[in-house]
């Protein structure tokens, strides 16, 4: 009989005929398939094989057209963190076996208008630093691969938080005033936008320009209380809002002396 193959020999091409771009790849003789990991997404190859030994070989195989895609990353999301300074957190899920990703950031949702593309390696997210308040983004993004790419993602977008404006309407009134210390209810209107990160920084001090016994708390809401105070003593506080757009400006102080507290009367 025949002597058995001692490999055998794979042939790929660009074309059904095996004439242009041909490569040929030794297997060994047990090999009953065959990974190819040096394909170009996007290209179609055709594939043939034959049986070797050191006499002969045997005629080829049926030929077989395959073709690999890059896969769209899916899953994603943009969003704007909490904290300063401003940024956008743009994240998916990538299953391709890209060696690079492409994400595309624009002010519309066609990417006609002010789009930009940035190239990073492979991973799951992106940090956008170049972003402006009070705008609105979108993003898309496709995985790379030896100079292709695949189609682009779904779209996500995000709306940036626009700057803090100043508060107005601060008033500052004097509380009852304990056995030993005094109480500041403070309260005001407007000074912050919705978003991450939002609220206000309440600054207190003794003289107008701030700078004598400063003390600085950050607050959620619309008012705050401040215990523990001396009493008979003339405070000035000021506000001003933050979020993750940035700091707005202060506003304007307001004074307020707290409460010398109860007179004791003795016979």
């Amino acid at each position: 009989g025949r002597p058995a193959a001692t490999s055998h020999l794979l042939q790929r091409a660009t074309d059904p005929t095996f004439s242009t771009g041909v490569t040929a790849i030794t297997v060994a003789a047990t090999a009953t398939r065959y990974t190819d990991a040096t394909v170009t997404p996007g290209v179609t190859y055709h594939y043939r094989i034959r049986a070797e030994n050191a006499v002969s070989c045997s005629s080829w195989s049926n030929s077989v057209p395959a073709s690999v895609h890059l896969t769209a990353p899916a899953g994603v999301t943009a969003a704007v963190p909490p904290a300063a300074p401003l940024r956008v957190a743009v994240r998916w899920s990538n299953r391709s076996f890209a060696t690079g990703i492409d994400v595309q950031r624009a002010t519309n949702p066609t990417f006609t208008s002010g789009p930009g593309t940035t190239a990073i390696g492979v991973g799951d997210n992106h940090l956008d630093t170049a972003v402006a308040p009070d705008t609105t983004y979108y993003y898309r993004v496709r995985t790379t691969y030896l100079g292709a790419a695949s189609p682009w993602s779904t779209v996500a977008t995000v709306t940036t938080p626009s700057a803090p404006v100043v508060p107005d309407a601060v008033t500052a009134s004097a509380g009852a005033a304990g056995p030993d210390t005094a109480t500041v209810i403070l309260g005001w209107s407007a000074g912050t936008a919705a978003g991450p990160g939002a609220g206000f920084i309440v600054q207190r001090a003794v003289d107008p320009a701030f700078t004598r016994d400063v003390a600085t708390f950050t607050v959620t809401g619309r008012g705050f209380t401040n215990t523990g105070l001396a009493r008979g003593v003339t405070y000035r506080y000021r506000v001003r809002g933050v979020n993750s757009a940035g700091t707005g400006q202060w506003s304007n102080p307001a004074n307020v002396t707290t409460s010398t507290g109860p007179t004791t009367t003795t016979s």
